[in-house]
């Protein structure tokens, strides 16, 4: 399994709530959430969290799975990479996960990211499924 592949798994399983999520589109939202990473049409809308967008610009496969789209991402990255025009931007302008300071702790099972900005450090619980 070569690298990306391996991130994109470890991010997004390759089958979430028993449903499989298509190769492209787990490893375009692995590429975003890590580095920050352009995503198309469908994958904008969804994190920018603008429905019409979304399910205009969304296939056959990926439209039947929104509902698993959302569930994943409110569980699983940080809420400051999705949800907004502004969020999605800001992530994008810092890096993602690597261009920030992401902290791995023994002790939690998750990432931690630190933001110094206004001193405060929040814990992220990311499926390792």
């Amino acid at each position: 399994m070569n690298d990306e592949k391996q991130k994109a798994t470890w991010l997004m399983p390759e089958v979430y709530d028993g449903k499989p999520i298509p190769e492209l589109t787990r490893s375009s939202l692995a590429k975003y959430v890590l580095y920050g990473a352009p995503v198309g049409s469908f994958l904008n809308g969804l994190l920018t969290n603008d429905l019409r967008i979304a399910v205009g610009a969304a296939d056959p496969e990926n439209a039947l799975l929104l509902k698993e789209y959302v569930m994943w991402l409110n569980n699983n990255p940080s809420g400051s990479c999705w949800g907004s025009t502004e969020r999605v931007t800001a992530w994008r302008g810092s890096g993602g996960m690597v261009g920030r300071e992401w902290i791995v702790d023994p002790k939690y099972t998750g990432i931690e990211e630190a933001d110094h900005q206004n001193g405060r450090g929040g814990k992220v619980k990311v499926d390792k499924r």
